[in-house]
């Protein structure tokens, strides 16, 4: 079957979109809610909150797409609800409400990234390309959004945040219009099977533990390093190149991700990214000396670069297509949503108790990832 016209770009241009508004709210989304007068606890708890959405809305997203055999409309519609929900921001007011906002839009958000990853992931491996050049757009448009909103917050009001989210999202809904379909044999079999065959498997729920321990290693620093830094003197426009850094690191991994994976299974990219993040989160708990940070940002090349594309190739060779869009909507809800929301939640209270010690409880975490990735099979 010849490829779709303009395939990777029209891919391409997708994660481009989805992470146009990433790039401004990972870093500097506790900064807007810490202006609307949430304590440290609140914030952590409402990130929890957008978090946790994902456990419900993402398998169930997954699920039908799976028996629908199609993943464009779907896509579409969720990019649209994401921007309009985002909207409401603006006249929200207020611990609970925040919460409650939170948990949709994010939910909504959230639901989009498993089916992008699942239609780029087949779409790679049907043409034969390489996935991580694709998904590297996405990392390139987090930079230039993170280096944006820290140009842009610099001497100006929190709230300044909300707008640019809120181009970024219209962006996402304008380029999801261009996306490609893709179809897959639909099954007949009700939605609990699909999920049990997923689950009854050992070496795939060892996997959803490693992967889980390892992405929630970043809870302190997705939801406190800026406020950190700030406290630190550092200015917003370092702290935005210092969040580009990091994630410039991991488009050079995925530049080159089909030759990593030639010399690199999976479970040892896994294994490494546990590695990476022991290191990465010793230095950040110990010194906010911006040399070092420098340093220790690119290590999100494997703390979250190395992690990801072991994650996607893992599934992408030990699942069927069929189940596809569920095992990235488990994937999706355990690992981004049970264990990014547990790690949220606990992240405010350790850093209010502990500052700067608290990246020390995530090296921990990086390290029990990297022991349970060694459990999986190998070669997988």
């Amino acid at each position: 079957m010849p490829a779709p016209r303009f395939l990777k770009a029209r891919l391409a241009a997708h994660y481009a979109g989805l992470f146009a508004p990433i790039g401004v709210l990972l870093p500097f989304w506790p900064v807007w809610l810490a202006g609307r007068g949430l304590s440290e606890w609140e914030i952590g708890v409402v990130l929890a909150a957008g978090s946790f959405s994902k456990v419900l809305l993402n398998p169930l997203v997954g699920s039908w797409v799976d028996r629908l055999g199609r993943r464009r409309t779907a896509m579409i519609a969720l990019a649209f609800a994401t921007f309009f929900s985002f909207c409401a921001f603006w006249v929200t007011e207020g611990f609970l409400p925040l919460l409650l906002l939170s948990a949709l839009s994010s939910g909504l958000f959230a639901a989009q990234m498993p089916l992008a990853e699942s239609l780029s992931l087949h779409m790679a491996h049907r043409h034969q390309f390489d996935y991580g050049r694709v998904r590297l757009w996405g990392s390139l448009t987090f930079i230039l959004s993170a280096m944006l909103g820290g140009w842009m917050l610099a001497g100006r009001s929190s709230e300044i945040v909300l707008p640019i989210s809120l181009a970024g999202f219209l962006l996402m809904a304008l380029i999801s219009l261009g996306l490609p379909e893709f179809s897959v044999e639909k099954k007949s079999e009700e939605t609990g099977a699909g999920m049990m065959a997923l689950l009854s498997g050992r070496q795939f729920l060892i996997f959803l533990l490693a992967a889980s321990l390892l992405q929630a290693s970043h809870t302190v620093y997705y939801g406190f390093s800026t406020l950190h830094w700030r406290t630190a003197g550092i200015d917003e426009t370092t702290i935005g190149l210092l969040w580009a850094l990091g994630v410039l690191s991991e488009i050079v991994l995925f530049s080159q991700g089909n030759r990593v994976l030639k010399h690199l299974d999976p479970r040892r990219l896994l294994i490494l990214a546990g590695f990476g993040g022991l290191i990465r989160w010793l230095v950040l708990g110990t010194t906010t000396w911006v040399p070092a940070l420098i340093a220790a940002q690119m290590l999100h090349a494997l703390t979250f670069g190395a992690a990801h594309l072991g994650a996607m190739h893992y599934l992408l060779r030990t699942i069927a297509p069929n189940l596809s869009a569920r095992a990235q909507g488990l994937y999706s809800s355990g690992v981004m949503g049970i264990a990014l929301s547990a790690g949220m939640l606990t992240a405010g209270p350790l850093y209010h108790a502990l500052g700067s010690m608290a990246f020390f409880v995530m090296a921990a975490l990086s390290c029990i990832g990297l022991l349970v990735a060694t459990r999986l099979t190998r070669n997988t």
